[in-house]
């Protein structure tokens, strides 16, 4: 009974001294690229970029030397990423080199802090391609978990287009010199 005590205390303890954030990213405005309102139409085999923003609603700065950023997509409609084959991808974004992609800085208190996906999205099929995107802070504990993800209408919509076939040329002039 004694050592169920003890090891309660201590894992109540530990979450107490575990780092408290609140970050928000429930808005489909949180991503810049691609923007809002413009359809997004790619090629599966060429690439786009993702930029977005997560906002820090707390009075602290939240390190991520200390922590990371955990960013995590999931198609929900049936495509998947080229490569991998799988409907999730996940990166992790620190401001130290010790792992992880590097950001510029750490989310200022009730400020954006803005962070690039590290390599370019390819998708595996053609068709409208639903990607929900969620985000959480390492070693840490969000006073609102459920600010932390862009899913239903604020979801990341795409149109993914066959990649066109490159034309052959040809003459029946020959060479012209």
């Amino acid at each position: 009974m004694l050592v169920l005590g003890i090891l309660l205390f201590t894992s109540v303890n530990s979450a107490f001294a575990q780092t408290r954030v609140d970050l928000e990213f429930r808005l489909r405005a949180s991503i810049s690229k691609p923007a809002q309102g413009v359809q997004s139409q790619f090629c599966n085999s060429a690439s786009s970029d993702l930029d977005f923003q997560v906002k820090n609603l707390k009075a602290l700065p939240l390190s991520l030397t200390a922590s990371s950023l955990l960013v995590t997509l999931t198609i929900t409609s049936g495509n998947t990423f080229l490569g991998s084959g799988s409907a999730v991808a996940t990166r992790v974004f620190k401001t130290t080199k010790s792992g992880g992609s590097v950001i510029g800085g750490h989310p200022a208190p009730s400020s954006l802090a803005l962070f690039s996906w590290t390599d370019a999205l390819q998708f595996t099929n053609s068709g409208i391609t639903t990607v929900t995107v969620s985000v959480a802070a390492s070693d840490t504990i969000d006073f609102n978990p459920l600010n932390q993800s862009l899913t239903g209408s604020e979801a990341l919509t795409l149109n993914i287009l066959n990649s066109p076939d490159r034309p052959v040329l040809s003459s029946n002039l020959g060479l012209v010199q």
